[in-house]
């Protein structure tokens, strides 16, 4: 193996150092009684069973160097280790420190020594922040992984997931935060040797690589301790909205920090720009406790898009996130502060009674009389997307008696009703869609279709006065739900360049390509090559034609991606949906990440898929960021799946998706509720076009890759014709989880069951091969039974085994 030496140059030059790739791979296998050199540096009341091997025992010292080296930084250690190997590592320090079976809840923090302090309280540290990064970060799974439960155990698990150490994390979050709580008082200079226990002559260090160690053996000053473990307890009480703890830690850690500038950082590490993010929004928040409402409602917002990150995300942009959010609601706090106007525009914007607005806007009308009534109107958007439709209806009524009330010249009055009449429409038509029990509501539909067609259009002799993008992309979407497309085909764009043309450029194109689709009209390949140009524009594809570039600019290509995602979670229209899924979908089937990529990207299902195929050139090269154009197209799912839940054909694209990221689980998942809802409970058989033979394929790897090799083999029999040689791979398979004889009634080809029965034989297994005999000997499966009794045999083995797959995956 290499030295430590070498390791160090590893660590601090990239992120993937061979030191990783020994930790992961460590053999436990290796025993350490052949070592007695090994073996002398052990715990002495360690039991035989207990000791781990020679390989995992150097991992937990290595994992020391790695965190010395680092200076604790758990920022570098997040960005240096996926996931699962974080955990890895965690649950390898943890045992330096916690006996198996051991209450965690019962350690007495003065009693622990300052190697068992440092280590509980980085753990701690870092098991918070994961809780607050709780999302569906997918990790690939590494064999062998040890979970640790808070009572001490050890849980040996042939794969771990995400998913699973988020469970972990999240039910043990509020020990480490009582832990860190008690620690504060308690922390004090730390001395800690990576080599307290190795003898001069071990093997595992060479002469370099001691030197190096006794000089990487500092002392961690009380105060950076203590910084530390404020700031991780301060992340997580701003996210628990418990602003105030939050704040008093914050400013511990901002006086520490100001009284230590001088003192060299020799554990973990602290950004001032999110340091000084979350104090300003804890100032703000608690400085204007009339809209804390807001602030809540704002912080779901934030904590939900962080949820669905599926990248990593660094403290500061959570930080700018959270900054950006809290600035809608406090207007004025920071540029105005010291400003009448700032003053008063925070009172438009934190004030909810009709009364006091219109004196708050005939107040601003004497220091600033251009300005009021859009304040008006962006405080009325605030509660369209709060669902204040009342409130909103309130403002804009205010507004307009202030534009009908107010002395102008006959122009800018037009011109202000305009607008005023704009968010009056945005209003209306945001509360149609969202309340569908409204009476009259096929009446009420075309009144607002005719207010829109008029409202939208451009003002005479002022052709830059234009309904505002939200106002613009609120109407469009109303449209597009209540499926008015064709008055898209008479809606001109404006005269100017401006992003609201963006918005009914794609509106336009996406309209009448679902008009093709519902008329099965000659001219669906016109009208879908408009909006595939305008898609690759999007996302930024370049096409190639034998590595020279034909072209890398496109109808629509100025639109932002952000613009986009915006604009798509604003649709609920199911078809509509499908005609955005099946575009992004059919480009991700033929992306590549360069014109060297000679890889099949592994294809995702879709409906409308065959809308496209008159735009895809096969001798054309597609080339882009195949990572953005799937995140979107999940997101663009989700939000899809969230409207209509049980939408089989979503479901099955969203399988195929979990599967390409090898989420096996999931997209096993997936599979089995698209069948499930599309047979009835599989009371009928499931329609070909949501289960077909790849689906089968993959569901028998999601089934190999979870160790339930039985189950895939079963779900052989469902291909055609019959793979019998997979079938009989898998029931050879020797770490089968999945209680392989439970399924044996489940199979009706014989010749399965034949080489079942061989199998147990050759292994001993006597009560099993009896079990597989008593399946083959039921008088249903005898080859010379009717065709209709062996298709009746059949079939309720196929329920029977699907119901089973249901409970257990679906519950």
């Amino acid at each position: 193996g290499k030295t430590l030496y070498t390791i160090i140059q590893q660590l601090e030059s990239r992120g993937n150092p061979s030191f990783f790739y020994f930790a992961l791979n460590g053999d436990n296998s290796s025993l350490i009684g052949d070592n007695d050199q090994i073996k002398n540096m052990m715990d002495p009341d360690e039991s035989e069973h207990q000791k781990p091997g020679y390989k995992l025992y150097a991992i937990r010292y290595y994992i020391m160097y790695s965190m010395v080296i680092l200076d604790w930084d758990l920022t570098k250690f997040n960005k240096k280790l996926q996931l699962s190997s974080q955990y890895l590592f965690m649950s390898e320090l943890i045992k330096k420190v916690i006996r198996p079976c051991e209450d965690w809840t019962k350690i007495n923090i003065y009693d622990l020594s300052d190697e068992s302090f440092l280590l509980l309280a980085i753990y701690h540290m870092w098991n918070v922040r994961k809780a607050i990064k709780n999302s569906v970060i997918y990790d690939p799974v590494q064999p062998s992984i040890q979970i640790l439960s808070q009572s001490g155990e050890q849980q040996s698990l042939p794969q771990i997931a995400s998913s699973q150490i988020y469970e972990v994390v999240s039910k043990s979050v509020d020990i480490s935060i009582q832990f860190l709580q008690q620690a504060l008082p308690c922390a004090r200079n730390l001395q800690y040797s990576v080599i307290r226990k190795l003898p001069d002559g071990s093997n595992l260090l060479s002469e370099s690589d001691l030197a190096i160690c006794k000089a990487l053996n500092k002392i961690i000053p009380a105060d950076q301790l203590i910084c530390q473990i404020s700031y991780e307890l301060g992340t997580i009480f701003f996210f628990r909205q418990q602003y105030q703890k939050a704040l008093d830690l914050f400013q511990t850690v901002k006086r520490l920090g100001d009284e230590n500038v001088a003192t060299p950082i020799t554990f973990g590490f602290i950004d001032d720009k999110s340091l000084n993010g979350y104090l300003e929004a804890c100032l703000a928040i608690l400085s204007h406790s009339e809209i804390d409402n807001e602030a809540d409602a704002n912080m779901e917002d934030v904590s939900y898009s962080n949820g669905n990150d599926l990248e990593s995300t660094t403290d500061i942009a959570l930080v700018n996130a959270l900054s950006s959010a809290s600035k809608k609601h406090i207007t004025g706090l920071r540029d105005y502060q010291n400003l009448d106007e700032g003053q008063l525009k925070y009172e438009l914007l934190t004030s909810f009674k009709p009364d006091h607005i219109c004196c708050v806007v005939k107040r601003l009308r004497e220091i600033n009389p251009h300005i009021q009534y859009s304040s008006v109107c962006t405080k009325a958007a605030h509660c369209l997307q709060l669902k204040n439709f009342e409130q909103a209806k309130l403002l804009v009524s205010c507004c307009m008696d202030q534009v009908i009330n107010t002395t102008f010249d006959k122009r800018s009055q037009v011109q202000l009703l305009r607008i005023v009449d704009q968010h009056v429409l945005a209003v209306k038509v945001l509360r149609f869609e969202a309340e569908q029990d409204c009476n009259d509501r096929r009446n009420l539909l075309y009144q607002l279709r005719d207010q829109v067609i008029s409202t939208m259009g451009p003002v005479p002799h002022c052709p830059t006065l234009l309904p505002n993008a939200f106002v613009v992309e609120s109407c469009s979407a109303f449209l597009l739900n209540c499926k008015l497309w064709e008055v898209f085909e008479n809606w001109s764009l404006y005269s100017i360049n401006c992003p609201q043309n963006r918005m009914l450029e794609l509106s336009g194109k996406l309209a009448r390509v679902c008009l093709s689709v519902n008329r099965s009209s000659a001219s669906d390949v016109n009208q879908a090559m408009q909006l595939w140009n305008t898609v690759l524009g999007i996302f930024d594809v370049v096409v190639y034609h034998k590595d020279v570039a034909i072209s890398n600019t496109h109808p629509g290509s100025h639109m932002e991606r952000t613009e986009f995602i915006s604009f798509c979670t604003k649709i609920r229209d199911p078809i509509v949906l499908t005609i955005l899924l099946s575009c992004l979908v059919e480009l991700l089937n033929n992306l590549k990440q360069s014109t060297k990529d000679v890889n099949e990207c592994e294809q995702i299902f879709c409906r409308y898929l065959p809308v496209w195929e008159g735009c895809v050139n096969r001798n054309l090269t597609y080339v882009g960021s195949r990572d953005t154009l799937l995140l979107t197209t999940m997101e663009l799912l989700r939000h899809a799946l969230s409207i209509y839940p049980m939408n089989t054909s979503w479901l099955r694209t969203q399988g195929d998706f979990n599967y390409i990221i090898r989420k096996y689980p999931a997209s096993l998942r997936n599979y089995i509720e698209a069948g499930a809802m599309s047979s009835s409970y599989f009371l009928v058989d499931v329609p070909a076009d949501i289960w077909d033979d790849s689906v089968y394929r993959r569901m028998i790897s999601c089934c190999s890759a979870l160790y339930c090799h039985t189950q895939a083999a079963v779900l052989c029999q469902f291909l055609t014709p019959v793979d019998f040689n997979m079938a009989i791979r898998a029931v050879q398979q020797h770490n089968s989880e999945d209680a392989m004889e439970t399924y044996y009634h489940c199979i009706w080809e014989t010749t399965i069951l034949e080489a079942i029965i061989h199998l147990h034989s050759m292994r001993g297994e006597y009560d099993k091969q009896q079990i597989a005999t008593s399946c083959l000997n039921q008088p249903e499966l005898n080859s010379y039974n009717s065709a209709d009794i062996l298709r009746h045999a059949m079939k309720s083995r196929k329920r029977r085994f699907l119901v089973a797959m249901a409970h257990q995956y679906l519950q």
